[in-house]
Order: structure tokens, then C-alpha cells, then sequence
């Protein structure tokens, strides 16, 4: 007789994208692309995926106990744990791109050009119950300088605090100054030390500290090491390099083109870089990459199978914060006398020559302020639920010795 298969798939992983921005913390504005050599993995291991209105899903086909396909448990002998076997050494590639041309702009992220957010399920920040693909945020350090939408972690806490003011912390007792720090909702956001440096020609140029005579050129790749990982793995010969005397030189070229695209590090000499290699980031839409690797152990919290290869499913998380912005009216004439907020956000707003400036920056919302109140002179008249100023176009304003980021209004009355 002839055992009947019945095919079907299951949930794999999820990735979610929350946003302090809207009112659900669901964002919409961000969705996956495969890239091509991931879509080849997903077609040989029968994995299907989509992209939801805030969620990248993926299901993958099940045997008969519920692991991958692959896995044939009715072989004789079964041959039921070869997932990690062929497969650990994979890594599904996925591009975050926006959907959205004014998602930079009510986002508090701050894209260094070259780089470009680097987002994994090794990033070994699980928050609670949340498997945060983000690396974790930075503890405050005393005698720190400061700017506005620096985020910092309260040591020994998953509280996350953003600095609203230029200053020079001296304590930890600092936070706890709403002049000086607001706390966030979330415990792990996108910060600088997620971005990677990114190389999409087939040449990458390594700045050394001063010129040399001679360059000794090494490229590393990823080691699947899942008590200590880290970029070990030689990839080809070194290369060296000679210069004559008096033409040493300090920017090094280093030729990439043979690589497969992915994260590498570059080592001249003394000098090392981590470098992810993509001709397809050219793509200005691409906000940052996520890969998801197949080689963690079933202990760890973000491995999606078990130590019998059954598929346990996960949700990996990025959330991000909301962009802080001063708000600006600018009165018509001399009639409109304060700006005041009545409601539980009591927000101050100072008058300066014609403008009604806010004393602390806001953070942007999907849900308006509505307690906006413009008084006048002659007192018989006031205008209520004043309108939020727009944030397609953001202007500067200095305040306190620092250039804000500046919502702007000007307002008829």
C-alpha cells in the first residue's frame, strides 16, 4: 500500500513592523522584498510569503511532524534532520523598502549616506516576549554629550529615553528630567548602530589612518559560529599591495565584484571594516536589508526550529520612533496674543516676534492635537482645536543652541 502525503504549509517566520507614528503601531509603510538568490531559496524549500499591511509572512511546506518537507521522517532509516544540514549555511535576504516618500520625515532615523540599516534574527535582543531584530539600544553614560532624538537605554531596564535638548549628561538621575529626555513605549528602535556601510560597485575604497608602502588586503566572511559569531571565514587569498617611495598611499582600493552580495569584513593591514556588498542597493527606495539566518541552535529564542527539526514559529520585530519637531505658527498680525494646549499633553508655546514656537519639540502622530487654543486681542473671540502644522516640508529653527528640525503654519488670523 501506498502512503497517502498530504501536503500542506505552515507558518514560518513573520516579520512586524510597528511605528510609535500611528495610533495602532501598525506601520503600512514598509514592505519586504526577496532578493533574487532568496527567492531561489524560497522556491527549492517550498516557502511561500506575502506582505500584509504591516507583517512580511512566511509559510513553509510541513511533513507528516510538522518540520519541513525536506525532512523525510518515513524513510528508512528516516532522514528527518536535514534542514540545518543543507541549509545553515543559508541565508534568506530580504530588502525594507518605504512605501511612503514622507516615511524619513515623521521617523526618527537619521540615514548616513553610504550606509543603509542592517536588520537580522542574530541580533540577539529579545525584550520581554518581543524578539527584537534590531541590536540593542546603548545604556546612558555620564559625562556624555547629547543632541536631540539620541535615544539611550536607563542601565539594568528596558526603558528607552530620547534626548530633546543639547547637553552634557551627569548622571542617570538625568532621564528622569522631561527638559532634558522624554521615555518611549518601546525598549528597541533603529539607531546608528544598526546602519552597515555598503559597497555596490565592484571596488571598495578602505581609508587608512596614514599613507603606507605596503597594503596587505584580506576579505572575511560570516562563520555560522552560534556561540560566538563573527567574520572569520577567508574568503580567497590575501592580496598585496606595493607602493614606491614617496607614492604610498593611505585609500586602498579592494576589489569586491568576485563576491556573492552580503555582510564581509575588510581588513588592510591593521585597519578593518564591515562592508555589505550589493550591487542592487543602488536603489534609493531600499531603506535597509534584513537577513534572516538557519544556523541558530534550537536553544536560541529566535531559532525557528527545535532540536527535532519541528517547525516552531517566530516574529521578529522592528519598531520605529516617531520624529520630534518643533512646531511653528506665524501670526498674521499683532491680534493673535498665545497658543495655548489645553489639554493632557500641555504643550508650552513661546511667542517670539510673530511666531508661536513650542518650547520642547513634538512628536509626530497619525492622531492631531486637537487642544490647540489661539487666543486674540480683543478677547471676544478665540480660535479652538488649532490645526497641526503639516511635515511633508520640514524647515529648521534654532532653539537653545541647536538647529531643529521645524513644522511650520502660517496661520490667516
Amino acid at each position: 500500500m501506498i502512503a497517502m502525503i498530504n501536503q500542506q504549509h505552515a507558518p514560518f517566520f513573520t516579520v512586524s513592523f510597528l511605528h510609535d507614528y500611528f495610533t495602532s503601531k501598525k506601520c503600512g509603510d514598509v514592505e519586504v522584498v526577496p532578493a533574487t538568490d532568496c527567492l531561489a531559496l524560497f522556491k527549492g524549500l517550498n516557502l511561500q510569503w506575502r506582505n500584509t499591511a504591516s507583517e512580511f509572512r512566511t509559510w513553509i511546506l510541513i511533513n507528516e511532524l510538522g518540520g519541513p518537507f525536506i525532512n523525510n521522517p518515513l524513510a528508512t532509516p528516516p532522514d528527518d534532520k536535514v534542514y540545518r544540514k543543507y541549509y545553515e549555511q543559508s541565508i534568506f535576504r530580504l530588502y525594507l523598502k518605504s512605501r511612503n516618500n514622507l516615511f524619513s520625515n515623521y521617523t526618527n532615523i537619521s540615514p548616513v549616506n553610504g550606509k543603509k540599516y542592517y536588520f537580522s534574527n542574530v541580533a540577539n535582543n529579545k525584550r520581554g516576549s518581543v524578539l527584537f531584530a534590531s541590536k540593542a539600544i546603548a545604556d546612558h553614560a555620564n559625562a556624555t554629550n547629547y543632541v536631540p532624538g539620541t535615544m539611550v537605554m536607563k542601565p539594568g531596564t528596558d526603558n528607552v529615553f530620547e534626548a530633546i535638548t543639547k547637553h552634557t549628561s551627569v548622571a542617570v538621575a538625568d532621564l528622569n528630567d522631561t527638559s532634558k529626555w522624554e521615555p518611549l513605549s518601546a525598549a528597541a528602535y533603529p539607531t546608528a548602530n544598526d546602519q552597515v556601510e555598503c559597497s555596490t560597485s565592484g571596488q571598495y575604497t578602505l581609508a587608512l589612518p596614514a599613507p603606507v608602502p605596503r597594503a596587505e588586503i584580506a576579505i572575511y566572511a560570516f562563520d555560522f559560529n552560534p556561540v560566538t559569531p563573527g567574520f572569520t571565514i577567508a574568503v580567497g587569498e590575501k592580496e598585496i599591495q606595493y607602493f614606491n617611495v614617496g607614492e604610498e598611499q593611505s585609500a586602498i582600493p579592494v576589489k569586491l565584484s568576485h563576491l556573492k552580495p552580503g555582510r564581509y569584513k575588510i581588513t588592510v593591514n591593521a585597519t578593518s571594516r564591515e562592508v555589505y556588498y550589493d550591487p542592487a542597493l543602488q536603489d534609493e527606495s531600499i531603506l535597509g536589508i534584513m537577513e534572516i539566518f538557519n544556523h541558530l541552535p534550537a536553544a536560541n529564542t529566535y531559532a525557528f526550529l527545535n532540536a527535532a527539526e519541528i517547525i516552531q514559529p517566530k516574529q521578529y520585530t522592528i519598531q520605529f520612533p516617531a520624529r520630534r519637531v518643533l512646531w511653528k505658527y506665524t501670526r498674521k498680525d499683532a491680534r493673535a496674543l498665545s497658543l495655548t494646549d489645553t489639554g493632557g499633553t500641555a504643550y508650552a508655546f513661546s511667542l517670539l516676534s510673530n511666531d508661536f514656537v513650542s518650547q520642547k519639540p513634538i512628536p509626530l502622530a497619525e492622531a492631531a492635537v486637537t487642544t490647540l487654543v489661539l487666543t486674540f486681542n480683543p478677547p471676544d473671540f478665540k480660535l479652538t482645536a488649532v490645526p497641526n502644522p503639516p511635515f511633508n516640508r520640514l524647515g529648521k529653527y534654532t532653539q537653545a543652541g541647536y538647529d531643529y528640525l521645524c513644522s511650520e503654519m502660517f496661520l490667516n488670523y
